[in-house]
């Protein structure tokens, strides 16, 4: 089994920040449109369509991650966490 991680860092290199970035634009927007199609009419083969692009924008999200830094993105996602705690409790 091939770890993740490097297999993404190794793609990082090999194509470059821009095409690996436009990669993850084009994978969310797939997504987007698979899950609309899937709640305007839902199917197996939808439902199939709709995992099958959640499962590509979960393995892209690395990209950034390794471009902008975690830390940034980590302090990012905490922020709107406790946010949306905040809005739970009230």
């Amino acid at each position: 089994m091939n770890d993740n991680a490097t297999i993404q860092e190794q793609a990082l290199k090999y194509f470059g920040m821009k095409r690996q970035m436009g990669k993850y634009k084009e994978e969310c927007c797939e997504a987007v449109a698979a899950i609309q199609r899937w709640e305007d009419e839902p199917s197996p083969e939808h439902y199939q369509s709709m995992i099958e692009e959640i499962a590509d924008v979960e393995n892209v999200t690395a990209y950034p991650r390794l471009i902008f830094g975690a830390e940034d993105i980590d302090k990012a996602k905490a922020a709107k966490l406790d946010r949306l705690a905040e809005t739970l409790r009230a």
